[in-house]
C-alpha cells in the first residue's frame, strides 16, 4: 500500500468505514490505538484490549502515588499529557500509552518539588537491567541545560503492572534550545480542576493552553534531530492533534490569544499543515485558515531546533513511514550536530 492509499484509508476509517484492515499493522507500528479500535475485525483486538488493560492498571498505581503527593503540593501545577490527554482527545484515558507522569510547575518551585519527592522515595535516576541507576552530576546538568525537563525522578513500587513510576517535571513548554521562552506562570494561569481516577480533582490546563502545549510538544518530537535519528516519526502525533480538535469544542479567539502570547503560532500551523495532509478533513481546514497568517514555509521544508535547521530530502509521506529516517539524516549534519547527538544518547534515557 503506498502513501496515498495509506492515507485514503486513514480518512475512510474516520468517516465510519471500519472495514480497512489492511492498514492494520502499520496503525499497531505507529502507536495509532484509538483508530486501531474502529476497525471491524481487527488482527489485534485482542492484544489491543490487553495493552489497554494493563494500562488502565499502570496509571491506577501512578495515580494513587499522585494522590499522596498532590496533598503536599503548595504551588501551581498541572498534570500534563498522559491520560489526561488521552481523555481529551479520544474520550478514554487508557488508550493512549503513556510512560510516566509529567508535570509542569514554575521553575521556581522546582526545588521544593524535588524535596517532596525525595521525602516520598523517589531518586533521580533511570532503569538498567531492572534497576534503578542514580543519574550522574554529569547527566543531571545536561538535562537542565539542554532539554526544557529536569532529569526524571523514579520510584519502585510493588505493583506486577507498574514496577516503577517515572516523574517527569516540566518547567517550560519550550524545548531546551528553543528560541523562545514560555511563561510557566501565564501558561499555568490556564488551568482547570477536573476528577480522575477518584484521587479527588486534580489540575490539568484548560483545552486551549493544552492544545497549544501538545502542538509544542509534537513539533519538537517532529524536529528533534535526537528524536528523529532514534525514533523515527510516529503517526501516533497526527492523531493526538486530529482527534483531540475532533473531540473538543476549543473557544478560538482564546486560542489565537494565548498563542499569541507565547509567540506558538508558526508551530501549530506546521502540525496543523502535516495533520492535514493525512487526515483531510474541514475541520482542520478552519484551523489552517484561523493561523494561515503564521505558515512558515521554511519551517514546513526543514527539521531541527534552535537556529540549525536542515531542508529535507525526502517528502513527507516518505519520512513519516521510514523504517530508517537517521540514515537519511546523517549525511546532512555537520560535526558539531553529529557529536551533540553522540552526546544526546549517551545522556538520556
Amino acid at each position: 500500500m503506498d502513501s496515498y492509499q495509506t492515507f485514503q484509508s486513514i480518512q475512510a476509517i474516520v468517516t465510519g468505514d471500519s472495514s480497512q484492515i489492511e492498514i492494520a499493522p502499520l496503525l499497531w507500528e505507529h502507536r495509532c490505538y484509538y483508530l486501531l479500535s474502529l476497525l471491524q475485525d481487527n488482527p489485534y483486538s485482542e492484544k489491543l484490549k490487553k495493552k489497554i488493560l494493563i494500562n488502565q492498571q499502570t496509571i491506577l498505581v501512578r495515580f494513587n502515588v499522585l494522590k499522596i503527593l498532590l496533598k503536599e503540593i503548595k504551588f501551581p501545577y498541572a498534570i500534563i499529557k498522559g491520560p489526561v490527554l488521552s481523555k481529551r482527545a479520544f474520550q478514554n484515558d487508557s488508550i493512549r500509552v503513556s510512560g510516566d507522569i509529567d508535570i509542569l510547575i514554575q521553575k521556581k518551585d522546582s526545588e521544593k518539588y524535588v524535596d517532596l519527592l525525595l521525602q516520598h522515595g523517589f531518586q533521580q535516576g533511570y532503569l538498567e537491567k531492572g534497576k534503578i541507576v542514580p543519574y550522574s552530576r554529569e547527566q543531571i546538568i545536561f538535562h537542565e541545560i539542554y532539554t526544557h525537563q529536569m532529569a526524571p525522578y523514579i520510584k519502585e513500587t510493588e505493583s506486577l503492572f507498574c514496577p516503577f513510576i517515572n516523574i517527569d517535571i516540566n518547567t517550560d513548554i519550550f524545548w531546551g534550545d528553543a528560541l523562545e521562552s514560555g511563561d510557566s506562570s501565564l501558561v499555568l494561569n490556564e488551568r482547570q480542576k477536573i476528577e480522575m481516577y477518584n484521587i479527588g480533582n486534580i489540575y490539568c490546563l484548560n483545552p486551549e493552553m493544552e492544545f497549544i502545549c501538545l502542538c509544542l510538544h509534537h513539533y519538537k518530537d517532529l524536529n528533534s534531530i535526537f528524536l528523529l535519528y532514534s525514533k523515527g516519526m510516529r503517526l501516533s502525533l497526527f492523531c493526538d492533534i486530529f482527534f483531540y480538535i475532533k473531540n473538543n469544542i476549543l473557544d478560538l479567539k482564546k486560542l489565537i490569544h494565548l498563542s499569541n502570547s507565547l509567540g506558538t503560532g508558526k508551530y501549530i500551523y506546521y502540525c496543523l499543515y502535516f495533520c492535514n495532509e493525512i487526515f483531510n478533513e474541514e475541520i482542520l481546514q478552519k484551523y489552517l485558515n484561523l493561523f494561515s497568517h503564521y505558515k512558515d514555509e521554511k519551517l514546513q521544508s526543514s527539521f531541527g531546533l534552535g537556529i540549525h535547521q536542515h531542508f529535507w530530502p525526502i517528502p513527507f509521506e516518505e519520512r513519516l513511514f521510514s523504517k530508517n529516517l537517521g540514515k537519511e539524516i546523517i549525511p546532512l549534519l555537520s560535526a558539531k550536530e553529529w557529536d551533540d547527538l553522540q552526546t544526546n544518547l549517551q545522556f538520556i534515557h
